[in-house]
């Protein structure tokens, strides 16, 4: 007899686990009394370039290139991991007759954690006839095809930066 209750125990306590573990949790579910207003969704990840800095502007004779060298720093502001994404690059010549330009090669930037940023230096090479001036803008746009669904989007260009092309 009582190993029957302890079976019907048993078979009521599974039985009610597996409830609960089909019922999914609505905002009438989440808990109720002090600190329980502090519980709110995560918020999604939100990509954002904080440092664009110049470090070098050379030219390759060789090859008919420029390459502009940066220090980028992309960091996730918000609050849920993001997948890898990409950063392209842009110029803007005065004597070009201010025609915004988008350089031929992307950055590719990593999955970030929340709080984490993407650091690297990297060479953008493009071809002399993209210049038009010695003078010229340059900026990135992080997750430029739009590849993270962010909660914002209007803030992933960063400030531009001034370069010049050394003579021949």
């Amino acid at each position: 007899m009582k190993t029957m209750k302890y079976i019907l125990l048993f078979v009521y306590l599974a039985t009610g686990l597996m409830l609960n573990a089909q019922q999914p949790v609505s905002p009438g579910n989440l808990p109720k009394g002090p600190g329980s207003a502090k519980l709110k969704p995560a918020a999604p990840p939100d990509l954002k370039v904080e440092e664009l800095s110049l470090v070098s502007v050379t030219r390759d004779e060789a090859n008919k290139s420029i390459n502009v060298q940066v220090l980028i720093r992309i960091k996730n502001t918000g609050a849920i991991r993001c997948g890898v994404s990409k950063a392209d690059a842009f110029i803007k010549c005065p004597a070009d007759g201010g025609r915004e330009r988008k350089l031929a090669v992307s950055l590719p930037v990593e999955a970030l954690n929340p709080g984490a940023s993407f650091v690297k230096v990297y060479t953008f090479r493009e071809a002399e006839s993209s210049f038009r001036s010695a003078d010229f803008s340059f900026w990135i746009k992080a997750d430029a095809a739009n590849q993270v669904n962010e909660s914002n989007e209007t803030n992933n260009t960063s400030n531009r930066i001034t370069g010049v092309v050394p003579p021949r």
